[in-house]
């Protein structure tokens, strides 16, 4: 399996998760925030489709890069 179908896969997932608890959940707040994850992962999963590059950001190494189709990683240098 490629690279693309694997994170789509678990984009699939995770949306499928996303509408599950938008279909249980009565707090304004938190349907707007699953709202607004739902339409992350959407874009993501258009960007795998386009074969556009998808910026990601490693919260543990605090280094963002890119992540191309093929799951070639390349590190974004810090400008700052």
């Amino acid at each position: 399996m490629g690279h693309m179908t694997e994170m789509m896969r678990e984009l699939t997932d995770k949306l499928n998760s996303i509408a599950e608890k938008l279909e249980n959940e009565t707090d304004e707040d938190e349907l707007m925030t699953l709202r607004i994850q739902a339409g992350v992962k959407i874009e993501i999963m258009k960007k795998l489709i386009m074969a556009k590059p998808i910026a990601k950001y490693d919260s543990e190494n605090n280094e963002a890069y890119i992540v191309y189709g093929d799951g070639e990683k390349e590190a974004v240098q810090n400008k700052g």
